[in-house]
């Protein structure tokens, strides 16, 4: 009897030392990640003495425009460091992110002034870099979308929205009611305000769609009253609306849509259409492979073109495989297109191949954004100026980076 109850309270101790060893594993672990964030390995954790840093640099920046997107985004090469938080004047970063495998970390700020990244290294890390992201997030490439004349848009606005993306509606005035509301043939305000709201941009398509001897200035102004008006009456009046589509892209508003850009209006942007490119490399240069040509650009080039081949076949896919085959450091490209009402056949199809083999159900290096969201970047990335550069050293840090398997035996 005795024998027996020894055996039972050996097997007991064995059961309650096995469950400690797994208990303080666990909270080896838990403590682990609460401090580095690092979650991939087994239960416990071998602390390694490190160094925190902070590097440091100033992000200035020439005058803009009135403009509704202001962030700018950062590629620092830091090499191998641990848990990197970025911050400029003191305001977190927009959003960050760190690969380890290149040692690249990627942030985006609305803010000028001084630019400070803190993180963890177990060595001093040496060569660090930082440089303007030719695109927001350091996407490869750039697609944004637009469609003209107001009626029978609904469709192809859906599949847009279906997909978690955005795009461009350019309004003849004239004919925008301010309380009609049947989207299935007509976009007026209570749609187009439903659309601000929702992050779209809303562009001027003149008042009456006049062209070939009839554009003038009024045409341009009283277009934009009516855009204006729309954004007025959504949640975000702090909009501008940079976005003119030339009718008929008639060349003959050219010189007044460059008069009405000097400050008379918030415009920025002429989808002219008529010899302007559609596809473009934003660094700069111009890229040809094969008979495909990305036409280099900049901010400084804001008559675009719009390429219509969407409204009716589905080769828009064949350049954006272009785009992703040819995209490199030097070679980020932008690529415009248009379409009228009851295109949504075709459109259909290459939003679905963009998504899945493109966005985020793929390689996720497409940035599909309005025009005016891509060509706002560009403004503020050419008037953004990086200077400076220094690190300092903080102190020693108890950092539990490496997880050792727990061996119970």
């Amino acid at each position: 009897m005795v024998l027996r109850r020894s055996r039972t309270r050996i097997a007991i101790l064995t059961v309650g030392l096995l469950i400690s060893f797994v208990l303080l594993g666990q909270l080896a672990r838990a403590y682990a990640v609460q401090t580095t964030g690092i979650t991939e390995g087994s239960q416990s954790t071998t602390p390694t003495q490190a160094t925190s840093y902070t590097y440091s640099f100033t992000i200035s920046r020439e005058q803009l425009p009135a403009l509704t997107y202001t962030e700018m985004t950062y590629i620092v090469r830091l090499g191998t460091v641990f848990n990197p938080v970025a911050s400029v004047n003191g305001i977190p970063a927009l959003r960050s992110s760190y690969q380890p495998s290149s040692g690249i970390f990627i942030f985006s700020s609305n803010q000028v002034g001084l630019a400070q990244i803190n993180f963890i290294s177990a060595s001093t890390p040496t060569n660090i870099s930082v440089q303007k992201a030719s695109l927001k997030d350091n996407k490869a490439w750039a697609w944004s979308h637009g469609m003209d004349d107001n009626t029978n848009l609904q469709a192809q606005i859906d599949l847009i929205r279906a997909k978690g993306w955005r795009a461009t509606l350019f309004m003849i005035g004239e004919a925008v009611s301010e309380t009609r509301n049947e989207p299935d043939w007509i976009i007026d305000q209570p749609g187009l305000v439903e659309l601000i709201n929702a992050g779209w941009n809303i562009g001027n398509h003149s008042w009456s769609h006049a062209c070939y001897g009839s554009a003038s200035a009024a045409e341009v102004i009283d277009g934009q009253a009516v855009v204006e008006r729309a954004v007025a009456a959504s949640a975000h009046q702090e909009r501008v609306v940079i976005s003119f589509a030339a009718p008929c892209f008639d060349t003959d508003y050219v010189p007044i849509f460059d008069a009405l850009r000097d400050g008379t209006t918030t415009l920025l942007v002429n989808e002219l259409g008529s010899g302007s490119p559609a596809l473009m490399n934003v660094d700069g240069t111009d890229v040809t492979v094969g008979e495909v040509t990305a036409v280099g650009v900049s901010s400084a080039d804001y008559n675009l073109g719009r390429d219509t081949s969407i409204g009716r076949d589905t080769s828009a896919i064949q350049t954006f495989d272009w785009m992703a085959t040819n995209a490199g450091p030097t070679k980020h490209f932008w690529f415009n297109t248009l379409t009228h009402g009851n295109n949504e056949a075709a459109l259909g199809t290459v939003l679905n191949h963009a998504y899945r083999t493109y966005g985020p159900d793929g390689t996720n290096e497409l940035w599909m954004a309005p025009e005016d969201e891509i060509y706002s970047y560009l403004l503020v990335r050419d008037r953004t100026t990086i200077t400076g550069g220094e690190l300092s050293v903080g102190g020693p840090v108890a950092f539990y980076w490496e997880y050792m398997p727990l061996v119970v035996r």
